[in-house]
């Protein structure tokens, strides 16, 4: 009898994106992964919310921009009820004000969906190990003390 040994996956991850190709992206991308594992896809803030805290995974990709609640509002309620789970915010948008909002939900990363998906695999994999991840050109709008990780906005 042969044995095979099956490797529990560590990072749970619950998508909540409108877009049904970038959904299948970004689980096609996860779920290839030999440590990760994707839980539950969504498209809207409600039915996301709804997800998120039935499946409870340590990692959620969120659009900003859902019908139905956005992803700050949803960020913000994760971060009240179910701080175990950190937001990773994926958006083609990046205005000052979004900066600005995300900073204060006090998500663990904001990636742009103009970078590679390469950028969202380790986003996903520093945020589990308990790090934040903002794309370079946030990352270029923002200041993070070194010693706290604290962020805040630096906007002319």
């Amino acid at each position: 009898m042969m044995l095979v040994e099956t490797q529990r996956k560590t990072i749970t991850v619950g998508i909540v994106e409108p877009q049904e190709a970038t959904q299948y992206a970004i689980s096609m991308l996860l779920n290839g992964q030999p440590d990760s594992e994707v839980v539950g896809i969504e498209g809207n803030g409600e039915d996301g919310m709804r997800m998120l805290t039935e499946k409870r995974p340590r990692i959620a990709v969120v659009e900003v921009d859902l019908h139905g609640r956005s992803g700050f509002e949803l960020a913000g309620d994760l971060a009240m009820r179910q701080r175990e789970t950190k937001v990773i915010f994926y958006s083609s948008a990046m205005p000052d004000i979004y900066i600005e909002q995300a900073l204060r939900s006090k998500v663990a990363g904001y990636v742009l969906k103009t970078d590679s998906l390469a950028s969202l695999l380790t986003a996903v994999q520093v945020v589990s190990k308990g790090g934040t991840f903002y794309s370079e050109p946030i990352r270029d709008r923002i200041s993070i003390d070194p010693i706290t990780g604290n962020t805040r906005a630096q906007f002319e």
